[in-house]
């Protein structure tokens, strides 16, 4: 992580006025971190804290193949089923969110490491093309890379 970029503030351009004169940005099209209910997400870090205790933290970061991400929805699935049965005998509901959570973090992963994989084999290709021209090949970090193809 680079902390020496310039950051920027971005603007749509619009504005709210509030009573006493301050403006702001409006808020329509930004993340609503404010309507999250802080309850649950206070469940789904209770049980994040008990995983730590019981695999060490960040363990589930740790994934990076296609069997985890099996694992992560084969348990996602199993929780909702005994949350929607009505099973209280674990926090299932935050169980869900867990480990859809780490598919989604695994999926960012594995598609970067596949992009990444299908960049080398186009490199590796005699006269290998790609779609934006041969000047894509070179970067590896171009996520869209051929998934089309």
């Amino acid at each position: 992580m680079d902390f020496e970029t310039d950051f920027e503030t971005k603007d749509s351009g619009e504005r709210e006025e509030f009573d006493s004169g301050m403006r702001r940005d409006v808020q329509a099209g930004k993340p609503r971190y404010d309507l999250i209910d802080r309850p649950f997400l206070r469940r789904w870090a209770e049980l994040m804290a008990r995983g730590a205790s019981k695999y060490g933290e960040n363990n589930w970061r740790l994934a990076d193949s296609e069997v985890e991400f099996n694992r992560f929805q084969a348990s996602a699935l199993r929780h909702m089923f005994q949350w929607l049965e009505g099973d209280r005998s674990e926090d299932h509901a935050a169980a869900v969110a867990f480990n859809l959570a780490g598919a989604e973090s695994l999926l960012v992963k594995l598609r970067a490491q596949w992009a990444s994989e299908l960049v080398e084999s186009h490199r590796s290709e005699p006269g290998a093309t790609h779609p934006d021209g041969p000047e894509a090949l070179k970067d590896a970090s171009h996520p869209e890379c051929c998934f089309d193809c």
